[in-house]
């Protein structure tokens, strides 16, 4: 007797031979590049399956759209979110945003709040490249930082009036 569904089938044997692989060390994968566990994902159920993952389960797929530009050497994607261009998400992403930001939100002060662990990591680039980006216009702004402790402790109405009292005296 022939089975109903020869893809499950396959699929089955699939996973089972994934599974020995695994235990194996080795890696396996199908002709398409996917390996067993996201074809059985796949053949269970194609009516779920995001275009942009196999392993994805989600019925819908915020609309992108890509775009290159002078500030990044990598593709910017644009997530529309109500109608609008609302996240943009791309790899070396910091020259873009400072740039849409003075573009977008001209000021003659720009403050960035953060903490110590995050300043560590990412706050002289991000300064760095605000100046770069308010060089390149025709606007001449400053950059304040105000660095706070790390932690959901610090964010609470009293931190918040320190850094608007840092901001004014400023």
């Amino acid at each position: 007797m022939d089975d109903p569904n020869p893809t499950l089938k396959r699929t089955r044997s699939s996973t089972r031979q994934a599974a020995a692989a695994s235990a194996l060390g080795k890696s396996s994968t199908s002709s398409n590049g996917a390996t067993p566990a996201q074809s059985v994902s796949a053949a269970k159920s194609p009516s779920k399956r995001s275009k942009t993952s196999p392993t994805s389960t989600t019925s819908e797929k915020a609309p992108t759209s890509s775009r290159s530009t002078a500030y990044s050497s990598f593709p910017i994607h644009a997530v529309t979110v109500l109608g609008a261009d609302s996240v943009s998400l791309g790899y070396g992403i910091t020259n873009y945003v400072t740039h849409k930001i003075v573009e977008i939100a001209p000021s003659s002060t720009y403050v960035i709040a953060t903490d110590t662990n995050i300043a560590a990591l990412h706050l002289s680039t991000l300064v760095s490249s605000l100046n770069d980006a308010i060089s390149s216009s025709s606007l001449s702004s400053r950059v304040l930082t105000y660095v706070a402790s790390p932690g959901e402790s610090v964010k609470t109405r009293e931190i918040k009036i320190q850094i608007e009292d840092f901001m004014l005296l400023n």
